[in-house]
């Protein structure tokens, strides 16, 4: 295959569809990153929220 120099159609195919099956894992991956990061600052908010207003909670 590569270590003599010629890459056929077959090689070629196989390297695509591997590539594109980590390609494909890897956009799944950073989508449930994103959600992930999302939840963690409207939970940052909601604290942040809460401590700004210790005062009048416990006034």
């Amino acid at each position: 295959m590569l270590l003599s120099g010629d890459l056929d159609g077959a090689d070629f195919k196989e390297i695509k569809s591997e590539a594109e099956r980590k390609i494909a894992y890897l956009d799944g991956r950073i989508l449930d990153l994103n959600k992930g990061a999302t939840s963690i600052a409207a939970l940052l908010d909601k604290a942040l929220n809460g401590l700004t207003r210790l005062d009048i909670l416990y006034a």
